[in-house]
């Protein structure tokens, strides 16, 4: 008996997108033949799910998305209350075993041969769109050189306000040592270096403090606190080992104000935000059942007394929603692109006056993406729905 893995999942896979697992059996031919395809934690002790695949008719190879299992035991991590540090990313990725045998008559007992062939790796919660899916590379995130990526694809230029609370994502494959910031001032010198010590964080994924009011409450191996202030014009976040940089640099320009801040859950499983500057506008909507009384009221004396304050209706369910419009600022063509992954996000939370509010979602099912040489200038507005209802009476 042989089973050979013909497909196995990309390292470190976005588990919605293909995770497809292939494999052969030279006893395809046997009575009551099936492959068994066995799901277990990354230690290989913990069975997490067990299928029974047929032999695919034109070929005879067991095929398996092991994705749609994974998922079920992937979650989110959104660290935002103050004071903030590294912060590990344990709930967005799961290492995972896979183990083939297969199943088959002998005589006239269905008998299991488990383990013949088997493989592990990790998953992670991204979720790539398709074209961009299939040249993904997770190598591309490694933090080695100055090219290597944060788990975002928000603009390396982007603007934030000294209160602003948020937090960037990375892939920690190689255990980034540090991350560095540099805040300067309008004239673009250098104000002051900080470093953040990360060596202890040890997860698969990570989270660096990028947003002013995070980077501020963190204890920094070197520099001086606050790092951002109000003389900080714009600055940068890199990781470093010792004081070379191994990645991209993201620039973060500080202004005034703004009225609303979204913070999102982007394709690459972690958190984007984005601000909007202009007055936002609340809206309620209500929801109301009634039933039908008789108004007529029978007194002792048996007589009925009719009255203005008679109720024929009488309201009892009344459920009320928020909706908040909010409204950008000039966006550039780049904002474009990256904001489509806020409409269609699944995870969405409000920052408004020091506060985080969770969101069911963007209202709109549809976006438009924008380009400057075609639209001039542009911006966008959306409709959030909170997640919680309020009710004043519950039927």
């Amino acid at each position: 008996m042989a089973i050979t893995i013909t497909q196995q999942p990309r390292e470190f896979a976005s588990v919605y997108n293909d995770m497809t697992t292939i494999c052969s059996s030279d006893n395809t031919g046997l009575d009551s033949f099936s492959y068994i395809i066995q799901v277990y934690d990354l230690a290989g002790t913990t069975v997490l799910s067990t299928q029974r695949i047929a032999p695919e008719f034109q070929y005879g190879y067991g095929i398996l998305n092991v994705g749609r299992i994974l998922e079920g035991y992937l979650a989110t991590d959104f660290f935002i209350n103050l004071p903030n540090d590294i912060k590990a990313n344990d709930n967005s990725f799961v290492g995972y075993t896979i183990k083939i045998g297969e199943e088959y008559e002998v005589a006239s007992v269905l008998t299991q041969f488990l383990d013949l062939a088997t493989f592990n790796d990790y998953a992670f919660n991204a979720s790539l769109l398709n074209n961009r899916w299939i040249n993904f590379d997770i190598t591309s995130y490694e933090f080695d050189g100055v090219t290597k990526q944060f788990l975002t694809d928000a603009p390396n230029n982007q603007r934030v306000t000294i209160h602003d609370k948020g937090y960037t994502s990375y892939y920690n494959e190689l255990q980034v040592s540090r991350f560095i910031y540099s805040t300067y001032d309008a004239a673009g010198v250098l104000i002051q270096t900080g470093v953040i010590d990360a060596s202890t964080m040890t997860s698969k994924i990570g989270q660096c403090p990028s947003a002013p009011a995070s980077i501020n409450s963190v204890t920094l191996s070197s520099g001086t606190q606050p790092l951002i202030t109000s003389a900080v014009s714009s600055y940068t976040v890199q990781a470093g080992d010792l004081d070379v940089g191994v990645s991209e640099i993201l620039t973060f320009d500080v202004v005034d104000c703004h009225r609303g801040r979204v913070h999102f859950l982007n394709d690459l499983g972690g958190f984007d935000a984005f601000n909007f500057t202009a007055a936002n506008k609340s809206k309620w909507e209500f929801k109301k059942d009634h039933y039908k009384q008789n108004p007529n009221r029978l007194n002792s004396n048996g007589t009925i007394s009719f009255a203005k304050s008679d109720r024929e209706w009488v309201q009892y369910y009344t459920n009320q929603k928020e909706t908040l419009t909010l409204v950008s600022d000039w966006i550039t063509d780049e904002e474009s692109i990256w904001l489509r992954s806020m409409f269609s996000s699944p995870e969405i939370y409000l920052e408004l006056d020091g506060e985080i509010k969770a969101l069911k979602g963007i209202k709109q099912n549809s976006y438009d993406i924008k380009e400057f040489q075609y639209s001039e200038l542009f911006n966008i507005e959306v409709e959030l729905e909170f997640s919680i209802d309020n009710y004043r009476q519950r039927g």
